[in-house]
């Protein structure tokens, strides 16, 4: 299975927002994808987590730490199911969560760039199955 790195796919100095992939299941070619942490999440998993994580937060920080930075503006995740309803065809998108957030603090969005922060990460509590 693949492991890649996710970087921020936009970033905008005006609005001093960011977007990019938080994670990816299943890339476009149909396989499913290793995480840093050695995990495979299913999209159905992710797509729940993804439910609470926007209904308790949608907080950002850094490195899973510290003071909050950011918070969540837009989210979406990408299910075979929903892609058919848009009418997008198998293979162009992968199955995973996008989302933005906006940086209020000049300073902390510009960490953020320079640092090279260049991975979303999801914070959260999941139980392990072994497969």
């Amino acid at each position: 299975m693949p492991s890649l790195s996710i970087p921020i796919t936009k970033a905008d100095d005006v609005t001093q927002c960011v977007f990019g992939w938080a994670s990816i299941a299943v890339t476009k070619t149909g396989e499913s994808l290793v995480d840093l942490q050695g995990d495979v999440i299913d999209i159905y998993d992710l797509e729940q987590a993804f439910y609470e994580y926007v209904k308790a937060s949608g907080e950002l920080n850094f490195h899973h730490t510290g003071a909050i930075r950011g918070q969540l503006i837009e989210a979406m995740v990408f299910t075979p199911e929903k892609l058919t309803k848009m009418g997008i065809p198998p293979g162009m998108v992968p199955l995973g969560a996008w989302v933005g957030y906006h940086l209020p603090d000049r300073a902390d969005y510009q960490q953020a760039r320079e640092e090279g922060l260049l991975m979303f990460s999801i914070e959260g509590m999941a139980e392990r199955v072994e497969v």
